[in-house]
């Protein structure tokens, strides 16, 4: 082999490797996805405490128990990872976010109604005990004590999601939003902005629809930080 065609064989191997890792694009990660779903969006990393909180109203939700405001500090992030194109799905950026947690709502147990500690004809201090069952009575050898039984609750709402952009473009791509557990979904630009120079993303009034097939929508107006650590495609 003479030493041209082996420099050629080099320079063509140096391209394929290029080609695979994503070009010399720095910060953040390289792959390759199909995006109709959020199971189908890879990320490279869990998120890590942002310095930028972001905040997010829910309003006009076909559950009603939905509205209201997520997001009362910092969120937290992953880096925006570059996923190439595959096929006919285009190439995009995507990251996560997650810790909005809904700022009316209260993780404390619930107050239920006391029962009355009774011994003999004696009545004495009303009982509550807090527990996950409903009214019972407490019994301590012969001494029963009608009380009321409250469940703690639920753990506070919180909304988490995924988000993708395509690198040219100032709206969003696909994102997958979820709000006490149900999943949303966005699929065009309409009434979203990809702020770079901001590192936020922007939602204004955006209509997003369940994933799960039922018909329940909700509005979303929100500013979500960006990652400022991303891929200069990014």
């Amino acid at each position: 082999m003479t030493s041209h065609t082996k420099t050629l064989t080099a320079l063509a191997l140096v391209s394929v490797l290029l080609t695979a890792c994503g070009g010399g694009g720095g910060g953040g990660g390289s792959g390759s996805f199909s995006s109709t779903s959020s199971s189908e969006v890879a990320l490279a990393a869990d998120p890590d405490p942002s310095t930028e909180p972001g905040v997010l109203t829910v309003t006009d939700a076909t559950i009603p128990s939905l509205n209201g405001v997520y997001g009362s500090g910092q969120l937290t992030l992953t880096e925006v990872y570059y996923q190439q194109a595959m096929g006919v799905k285009p190439a995009v950026c995507a990251y996560q976010f997650k810790g909005a947690d809904k700022v009316d709502a209260t993780a404390t147990a619930a107050t239920g109604t006391t029962g009355t500690a009774t011994v003999g004809t004696t009545t004495s201090t009303p009982v509550s005990i807090v527990a996950a069952s409903t009214t019972q009575a407490a019994v301590v050898g012969s001494i029963t004590a009608p009380v009321s039984l409250t469940d703690a609750g639920p753990a506070v709402p919180t909304a988490f999601g995924k988000i993708t952009y395509r690198p040219s473009a100032t709206g969003l791509y696909f994102a997958f939003l979820t709000f006490n557990g149900k999943e949303y979904a966005s699929g065009d630009s309409v009434d979203t902005l990809v702020d770079r120079s901001g590192n936020l993303v922007r939602f204004t009034s955006k209509t997003m629809t369940a994933t799960d097939g039922s018909t329940d929508t909700l509005k979303l107006t929100a500013i979500i930080p960006l990652h400022a650590t991303r891929n200069a495609n990014c």
